[in-house]
C-alpha cells in the first residue's frame, strides 16, 4: 500500500489476522523450544522429583480443554479462530514451563549447594571434626526435608539421595583412609600421668589401661563406617552402601596396628628416659651416704653434683606428647625434687654424723687423758700406769690431732650448705689446749709428787713394823697347840681354820712387805729389814706342815663319809683300805709327832669298828629293828635308814663298839624272826593255792560223779605244815609269832581230821 499498490481486502483480512497471532506464535516457539531441551537442563539424579511438574505441562499440551475442536483422531486442540481460548492456553502453558523452570533452578541450586558441602567434607578431619560432619549431615537432612515440605514427592526423591549417599561415600572414604594413616596422631588426646610409687616408675591410669583405651578409640573410629547411614532412607546403617568400606580398607588396619605399638614402645621409652633419675627412690639412701663419703672432698663432690643434678632435674619437661598422647611428667619431677632433696638431708645428716664421730673420738681422748693426767699418784704403780698412760697419750696424739682439722673443715662445709654447724668444736678446742699444757707439765707434777711419797713410805714401813708385831702377838696366843689334838673332832677342824685365817692375814703382810721394799727400791731409799717376819713365815710354815696331813686324812674321811649308808655297807673294804694305807703311810713318815700319834688313835678307833660295822648293815632288819637300832646308838631323833649315812654310823663308832653284845642279840633276833616269816608266808602262800585233784567217776546208777584223788599227797602236805609250826616253836623268837602260828596250826588240825573224814566217805 505504501508504494501505490492496492492490497486485497482478504490479504488485509489475513494479515491483520497473523499480526494479531503472531505475539502467541512466538511464545508457543518458545514453549515447544524448552519441552524439547528441558531434559538437557536437568540432573539426572533429580529428573525423578521433575516428573510431576513435566508431567503437568505435558497434560497441558495434550489437553488444552478450553474453546477445542475435536480433531481427526479425537484429540481436543485449539484453533486460531479463537483468540481468547488461545490467550488462555498459552498463559497456562507458559505457567507450567515457568513452574517446571522455577522447580528446576531451585533443585539445580540445592544441588549445587549439597556439592559444595560435600566438597568441603573432603577437607574435614574424620577423627577430630566429627561434629561437624554430624551437621554438615544433618543440613543435608533437612535440605531434603525442605524440598519434600514444598511438594516434592518423597518417593521420587530416592535417586538422588542415592546419588548423595554415594558421593558422601566418596568423602567419607577419603577422610577414613587418611585416618586410617594418621590414625595414631589424630585420635582424640589421652591425657596420662607419669609417676613414681611404690618403689616402681608407672603410668597413671597404667599402661594396660591406657592401651585398652586406645585399642577403644580406634576400633570406634574403624567402626565409623558401620554407623554412617548417609542421606539414604534405609532404616538401618547395616543396609546402607557404607559398611562396605572397612573390608574395602583393610589393608589399612596393619599399618594401624604397626604405628599403634611403635605409639606404646615410645611411651615406654618415655618411661625409660626417666628411670635412671627415680633410682634413688628404691635405695636406702643414709646406708648409701655412709658407705661413699668417707672424707670431705666425697661430700663436696657429691653435693656439687646433686646441686647440678637438680638444675637438669628443672630442665626436664612438664609434657611430652607421644602422636595422640599427653604424658604429664609433674608427677614425676615432683617424685625426683623429693628423691634430690632426700639425698641432700641425707648427705646433710651424715656429714653431721661424720662430725659428731670425730668429736666424740676427740671428747673421748680428752676425757680419757684429762682422767689420768688429773689423778696424783699415791704409790710407786700409779706413778708407773700414769707414767705408762702418759706415753700412750703420747703415741695417740698426733693419730687424734687430724680429726679437729678434718672436723673443722667439714664443719665449714657444713655451714655453707646448711647454713649452720656444730657448735662443739670450739668448747673441744679449749680442751685440747687445756690437755697440751697438763701433757707438758707431767714430769713436773711427777717430780712433786716423788718427795710427798717418800715421806709416805717410810710412814708406811714404820707402821708396818707396829703391825706386824702385833700380829706376832696373836700368833703366839692363839697359834694351834698340841692340847688341840686331845680335842675331838671339831676342835681339830676349828683348829685347822684358824691356822688358814693366820695364813691368809700373814701373806697380805708380806704383799705389803714386798710393797715396800719395791717402793723404797724405786724412790732409791734404802731397804727395810723385818727379821720379825721371816721367824713367823718359819714358824707358820712348819704348823702347816704338820697339820697338812691331818687335813688330808680328814678330807679322805670326809669324801667316805658323804656316802650312803643302803649303798656303801656293801662296800666297807674301802674303808678298810683307806685305814690299812693310812696306817702304812703313818708308818713311813718319820720321826712320830703328836699329830701322828692323834691319826694313828683314829685309825686303831675305826679298826675295832671294822668287824662290828656287819651288825649294822641291816640287809634282814624290819623298821622296828632300825628304830632300836637308831635308840641304842643315840643317834638323833628323826634319823631315817633313806637318809643314814655313812659318817652318821663312823660318828657313833664309840656308841657301837660299846653296845657290841647288843647289836649282836639285834642281829641274831633280826636273822630269826625273818625265817620265822618267812616260814608262816609260805604256809599261807600254800593255803592259798592249795586245791582237790578231782576225778570222774560212774556210780552202780550209771550217774556220773566227781571224786578226790591223790590223797597221799594231800595228807602228806598238811603232815609236813603241821611239822613245820612245830619245828618254830621251837625257836627263841616265836614269842613274836604265836598267836598267828596257833591260828595256823587249829586250821591244820581241822584239815587233817577232814581229810580223813573225806576219804572214808569216799
Amino acid at each position: 500500500a505504501a508504494l501505490g499498490f492496492s492490497v486485497p481486502a482478504k490479504i488485509q483480512s489475513t494479515a491483520n489476522t497473523a499480526q494479531k497471532f503472531y505475539r502467541h506464535g512466538v511464545v508457543l516457539k518458545q514453549v515447544a523450544h524448552f519441552y524439547n531441551t528441558i531434559d538437557r537442563q536437568m540432573i539426572p539424579s533429580q529428573q525423578a522429583l521433575m516428573l510431576e511438574a513435566a508431567m503437568a505441562f505435558e497434560s497441558i499440551i495434550k489437553n488444552p480443554k478450553a474453546g477445542t475442536k475435536t480433531g481427526s483422531e479425537g484429540q481436543v486442540q485449539i484453533t486460531w479462530d479463537s483468540p481468547s481460548e488461545l490467550e488462555q492456553y498459552i498463559s497456562r502453558l507458559q505457567s507450567a514451563a515457568d513452574r517446571l523452570t522455577s522447580e528446576n533452578r531451585r533443585l539445580r541450586k540445592c544441588h549445587g549447594t549439597l556439592v559444595d558441602w560435600t566438597v568441603s567434607l573432603m577437607g574435614v578431619d574424620l577423627l577430630r571434626q566429627q561434629q561437624k560432619w554430624k551437621d554438615t549431615l544433618m543440613d543435608i537432612r533437612h535440605m531434603m526435608a525442605s524440598l519434600i515440605q514444598e511438594g516434592f514427592n518423597p518417593g521420587n526423591m530416592r535417586p538422588w539421595r542415592l546419588h548423595w549417599d554415594h558421593q558422601l561415600y566418596k568423602a567419607l572414604e577419603h577422610q577414613y583412609q587418611l585416618g586410617l594413616e594418621a590414625l595414631n596422631q589424630h585420635l582424640p588426646e589421652i591425657k596420662v600421668e607419669l609417676i613414681f610409687r611404690y618403689q616402681q616408675l608407672q603410668f597413671r591410669p597404667s599402661l594396660e589401661e591406657l592401651r585398652a583405651k586406645y585399642y577403644r578409640e580406634m576400633k570406634k573410629f574403624i567402626c565409623i563406617p558401620l554407623h554412617f547411614r548417609g542421606v539414604g532412607e534405609a532404616s538401618s546403617a547395616a543396609l546402607t552402601i557404607f559398611p562396605r568400606m572397612i573390608s574395602r580398607n583393610a589393608g589399612g588396619f596393619t599399618t594401624v596396628y604397626r604405628k599403634a605399638e611403635q605409639l606404646f614402645h615410645r611411651l615406654h621409652l618415655v618411661m625409660e628416659k626417666f628411670r635412671d633419675w627415680v633410682v634413688l627412690g628404691s635405695l636406702d639412701l643414709d646406708a648409701l651416704v655412709d658407705q661413699h663419703c668417707h672424707g670431705v672432698p666425697d661430700w663436696e663432690r657429691n653435693l656439687r653434683a646433686l646441686k647440678a643434678r637438680g638444675r637438669e632435674a628443672e630442665k626436664l619437661p612438664n609434657t611430652i606428647h607421644v602422636d595422640c598422647v599427653t604424658v604429664s611428667t609433674l608427677p614425676v619431677k615432683s617424685a625426683i625434687d623429693d628423691h634430690i632433696q632426700q639425698l641432700f638431708d641425707a648427705l646433710l645428716s651424715s656429714l653431721r654424723r661424720s662430725i659428731s664421730a670425730n668429736l666424740q673420738a676427740i671428747d673421748s681422748f680428752l676425757s680419757e687423758a684429762q682422767s689420768s693426767l688429773s689423778v696424783r699418784p699415791q704409790t710407786v704403780e700409779e706413778i708407773g700406769e700414769l707414767n705408762q698412760k702418759h706415753a700412750q697419750l703420747s703415741k695417740r696424739k698426733p693419730e687424734v690431732e687430724p680429726l679437729f682439722l678434718e672436723a673443722e673443715r667439714k664443719n665449714k662445709l657444713l655451714r655453707s650448705v646448711a647454713g649452720g654447724g656444730v657448735e662443739q668444736l670450739m668448747e673441744l678446742r679449749t680442751r685440747w689446749d687445756k690437755f697440751e699444757i697438763m701433757m707438758e707439765s707431767h714430769q713436773l707434777m711427777i717430780k712433786d709428787q716423788m718427795k710427798v711419797m717418800c715421806s709416805k713410805v717410810e710412814s708406811e714401813v714404820h707402821a708396818f713394823s707396829l703391825e706386824l708385831e702385833k700380829f706376832a702377838a696373836r700368833w703366839h696366843q692363839l697359834k694351834p697347840g698340841d692340847q688341840l689334838l686331845e680335842g675331838d673332832k671339831e676342835a681339830c677342824s676349828g683348829a685347822l681354820s684358824s691356822l688358814k685365817e693366820r695364813r691368809a692375814e700373814f701373806d697380805e703382810l708380806m704383799a705389803t712387805a714386798t710393797r715396800l721394799r719395791s717402793d723404797c727400791e724405786h724412790f732409791g731409799m734404802s731397804q727395810p729389814e723385818f727379821p720379825l717376819g721371816e721367824e713367823l713365815q718359819a714358824d707358820i710354815f712348819q704348823h702347816e706342815q704338820m697339820w697338812a696331813l691331818y687335813e688330808e686324812f680328814s678330807s679322805g674321811l670326809e669324801q667316805l663319809s658323804g656316802e650312803d649308808w643302803i649303798s656303801f655297807r656293801g662296800r666297807t673294804y674301802q674303808f678298810d683300805d683307806f685305814l690299812l694305807s693310812w696306817g702304812d703311810k703313818l708308818k713311813t713318815s718319820g720321826e712320830p709327832s703328836a699329830l701322828t700319834v692323834r691319826l694313828q688313835k683314829d685309825i686303831d678307833r675305826f679298826q675295832v669298828l671294822l668287824p662290828l660295822l656287819k651288825y649294822v648293815r641291816g640287809e634282814v632288819f624290819s623298821p622296828d629293828h632300825w628304830h632300836e637300832l637308831f635308840r641304842t646308838l643315840g643317834m638323833p631323833r628323826g634319823t631315817t635308814l633313806e637318809k643314814l649315812t655313812f659318817g652318821d654310823v663312823i660318828a657313833a663308832a664309840d656308841a657301837i663298839t660299846s653296845s657290841a653284845d647288843g647289836l649282836k642279840e639285834l642281829y641274831s633276833r633280826a636273822q630269826g624272826e625273818v625265817s620265822i616269816r618267812e616260814a608262816l608266808r609260805e604256809l599261807e602262800l600254800w593255803g592259798a593255792g592249795a586245791s582237790f585233784t578231782l576225778t570222774g567217776y560212774s556210780d552202780s546208777a550209771n550217774k556220773e560223779l566227781m571224786i578226790i584223788k591223790d590223797w597221799k599227797d594231800l595228807v602228806n602236805q598238811v603232815g609236813d605244815n603241821q611239822c613245820l609250826l612245830q619245828s618254830l616253836k621251837d625257836s627263841p623268837y616265836f614269842k613274836g609269832f604265836a598267836d598267828k602260828a596257833s591260828i595256823w596250826e587249829t586250821r591244820l588240825a581241822d584239815l587233817d581230821e577232814f581229810l580223813h573224814q573225806l576219804n572214808q566217805i569216799q
